[in-house]
């Protein structure tokens, strides 16, 4: 798909053509959207940053992400030059434009593959006859049903990545219950697991052969909570997984040991 340029209706209304195609201002709209985000998708760094105008600012779903577009663009451009993009499926847009016809805002639905059913909304400004993204905000719905939950985790804060208590481990795991971006990974042997595991933990013996290898082809983005039975495997886990350039990781200090002892619960 080429960049849309400038077209001039008969009526004298900015349209914009894409592929030579005269497009009403709400199609020109969806039609620059569509195309900014097939090119993050494909890691079309150019593409997708000339579909930003020159004063734009994306927000992410951290509360620390506001970049502008040079922050952004430095951000994006190492993962973009690996071929890795990000993919953001849009649907259910709405469109709403000034009186002037200059500026348009709009929310849509997007499916992220790591976030899952997501929300992007924003601004567009026309600029020399092309409708350029001013504003993009994306953020995750939260069910109301989670709501007071996720606000508690906000609000006391995560506990940092590295060696964690049962308490709060047990903490951390009633939290992201349900997140599939959150991983609960038993390091002891299968033998060891079938005594007693965590609920919704998975198994991946530490002592197996090839446990680098499969550690080193998990998704590198999850958060993962790390357990053995008192915390010696699962701290050389830890380790090596910092090493294999993962994010999140906590090492459950005690154990399964630790575990039992608290009464806490598992699962035959």
């Amino acid at each position: 798909m080429r960049h849309p340029s400038k077209r001039r209706h008969p009526d004298n209304s900015y349209h914009v053509g894409v592929n030579g195609l005269l497009l009403t201002p709400l199609l020109a709209v969806s039609a620059v959207l569509d195309d900014w985000h097939d090119a993050a998708s494909k890691a079309d760094e150019a593409r997708y940053f000339g579909h930003f105008a020159a004063e734009a600012v994306f927000l992410g779903t951290d509360g620390t992400e506001r970049w502008d577009k040079a922050a952004f663009r430095a951000y994006a451009r190492p993962h973009f030059a690996k071929g890795k993009g990000w993919t953001l499926k849009p649907s259910d847009r709405k469109v709403a434009f000034s009186a002037d016809g200059k500026t348009a805002w709009f929310d849509e639905k997007v499916l992220s593959p790591n976030y899952g059913p997501s929300r992007g909304s924003g601004v567009l400004v026309l600029e020399k006859g092309a409708w350029k993204v001013a504003q993009y905000n994306l953020s995750v719905p939260v069910p109301n049903a989670l709501l007071m939950r996720v606000a508690g985790l906000v609000r006391d804060g995560a506990p940092p990545a590295g060696d964690i208590a049962v308490p709060a481990a047990a903490k951390l795991i009633e939290a992201r219950a349900g997140d599939k971006d959150f991983v609960i990974l038993d390091v002891r042997t299968p033998a060891e697991a079938a005594g007693g595991r965590i609920k919704g933990s998975v198994n991946l013996d530490f002592d197996a052969p090839g446990f680098r290898d499969k550690a080193a082809a998990l998704d590198k983005s999850k958060t993962y909570l790390v357990h053995c039975a008192k915390g010696g495997r699962s701290k050389k886990a830890e380790t090596l997984f910092k090493e294999l350039g993962f994010g999140a990781v906590y090492n459950m200090v005690g154990g399964m040991t630790d575990w039992k002892k608290q009464g806490l619960p598992v699962e035959e």
